[in-house]
């Protein structure tokens, strides 16, 4: 079994209208049982559990459009 990667990427008007790539990546990355971090405009997580991929990347979707 593989191990879960995010990366999330944020254009320049969205780190100017506030929103943190690395803040965000770093929350649903507990989702998949690891951490993460970054720059606002761009940052990685690792975890070790596959299940919780589906809540993960519907964490970052709710983060990018809010």
């Amino acid at each position: 079994a593989g191990k879960p990667q995010l990366l999330l990427m944020y254009t320049d008007d969205l780190v100017k209208a506030g929103h943190n790539a690395g803040a965000d990546v770093r929350e649903a990355a507990k989702l998949i049982m690891g951490g993460g971090g970054g720059q606002p405009g761009l940052a990685t997580a690792g975890g070790k559990s596959l299940t919780g991929l589906s809540a993960a990347l519907a964490k970052l979707i709710e983060s990018a459009t809010k």
